[in-house]
């Protein structure tokens, strides 16, 4: 609640930490400024509150080239190429309620079953109301998966491309 004695639409609390910004204040990052958050750090947006993105705007998530061997965070953006045919299995962090992941796997992909996706022990995605998994197949290139995480066992299936399964084991 704004306090109603002080002008400024835009100030800081006093004797707090705190800043506060009233009905009808606006705070401004012109263009090359940024708001930084460190790790751990959130913006809260309470019940009724939201992020407006306008058009031509974007949330920005991080996009990692990854590899055979990587470890995927559950977060942002990654894409895998495999130049061979050789199986393999990518592991990937567990969910986080809240969080998406999008998987990009590129040209080098064949049609025959080469990648797992392990989604980790004790960690299953819900693809339909009475399916839930441990691994998804990636059978063919330039395919894609998006998740998002339900809990911090269960990843939601939002969308995949042909190619993309679930299965309840690695063959790998």
């Amino acid at each position: 609640m704004a306090d109603e004695t002080y002008q400024p639409l835009v100030y800081r609390k006093q004797g707090s930490t705190e800043f506060v910004v009233a009905s009808s204040g606006l705070i401004t990052v012109e263009s090359g400024g940024k708001v930084e958050l460190a790790s751990g750090g959130y913006i809260n947006a309470a019940s009724g509150g939201y992020i407006n993105v306008e058009d031509g705007g974007y949330i920005a998530q991080p996009v990692v080239a990854d590899t055979s061997s990587a470890a995927l965070a559950s977060n942002g953006v990654s894409t895998i190429e495999n130049g061979s045919s050789v199986l393999f299995t990518v592991t990937m962090d567990a969910p986080v309620a809240g969080v998406s992941k999008f998987i990009s796997f590129g040209s080098g992909f064949g049609t025959s079953a080469i990648c797992y996706l392990d989604l980790g022990a004790a960690v299953t995605v819900l693809s339909s109301a009475a399916s839930t998994e441990r691994y998804m197949s990636v059978k063919g290139s330039q395919t894609w998966v998006n998740l998002i995480g339900l809990s911090a066992t269960v990843w939601g299936l939002v969308s995949r491309s042909s190619g993309i399964t679930t299965t309840t084991g690695s063959t790998v």
